[in-house]
């Protein structure tokens, strides 16, 4: 957990009126305050700190957990059919467990303010526990649906056949070059024209800034590891969007200006 200071709401926020002079005094003192307190606090922390906020996260989890299985729960009862209450279940298992592995990442990461007498196992071993009771809490709710729709079980799942760009994606196995972000609109300029407009054309058809959240994504999972297909998966699952197209051409662009190169 990482606190980020911004002055909200801004009616200067990314415009050219955005000048020195608009500052205000009193809300950069109390960010430079927030943040040398902040500082301080994880300099100075040990094993006492670092349960604590490891508490904490495992708070924030469970109620991460319970959301996810209220939603599913409550979208359970409206489905009329197996085959939709199964891929239901299948979605919350997919999601619950991408959570909890993040989640234990997270955890793991208090071992570097108290590398002794920090207790992340059992800070892990009880988000999983809380976890996997939710999910049993909302499979309850879909074998209750599926009953009063007179089925005796849930069918296996069945995937949707992949698309091209799906297909494609498949194949392809990214490798990060480069540490830090790539702002790919102020290098795109290095690519041919026809590539410069296919880009534009990809964004113009996608209204609003929201895609933009999933390049860093991306970035962050293109380890030598994952392919571009199973990248998308993971960013549906962290920020609830999925655009294979979308991603296989930012790739490919980052690709042509040396920062990243395919398996």
């Amino acid at each position: 957990p990482t606190p980020m200071f911004i002055q909200w709401p801004d009616r200067f926020y990314h415009t050219s009126a955005d000048t020195p002079d608009r500052t205000d005094p009193r809300s950069l003192a109390r960010a430079g305050a927030l943040a040398a307190t902040y500082a301080y606090w994880v300099a100075c922390a040990g094993a006492a700190e670092a349960n604590w906020l490891g508490y904490e996260m495992v708070a924030r989890f469970k109620a991460q957990a319970i959301k996810a299985a209220q939603k599913a729960a409550g979208e359970a009862h409206g489905l009329d059919d197996g085959e939709s209450l199964a891929q239901a279940m299948a979605g919350l298992d997919r999601r619950l467990a991408y959570l909890l592995g993040r989640q234990k990442a997270a955890l793991h990461t208090l071992e570097r303010i108290a590398t002794t007498d920090c207790i992340v196992p059992e800070l892990q071993a009880e988000a999983e526990k809380a976890l996997y009771h939710e999910l049993a809490w909302a499979r309850g709710a879909v074998d209750l649906r599926a009953a009063e729709l007179g089925l005796d079980a849930l069918p296996a799942p069945h995937p949707p056949d992949p698309s091209d760009e799906e297909q494609e994606a498949a194949k392809l196995i990214p490798v990060r070059l480069v540490r830090g972000p790539i702002p790919l609109g102020q290098l795109i300029h290095r690519l041919d024209e026809e590539s410069r407009e296919q880009w534009r054309q990809l964004l113009k058809a996608r209204k609003g800034q929201a895609f933009r959240t999933l390049f860093p994504l991306a970035l962050y999972w293109a380890d030598g590891e994952r392919s571009v297909l199973e990248i998308a998966d993971l960013i549906e699952l962290e920020a609830g969007k999925r655009d294979v197209e979308l991603m296989l051409a930012y790739l490919c662009l980052v690709e042509q200006l040396g920062f990243i190169e395919f398996k």
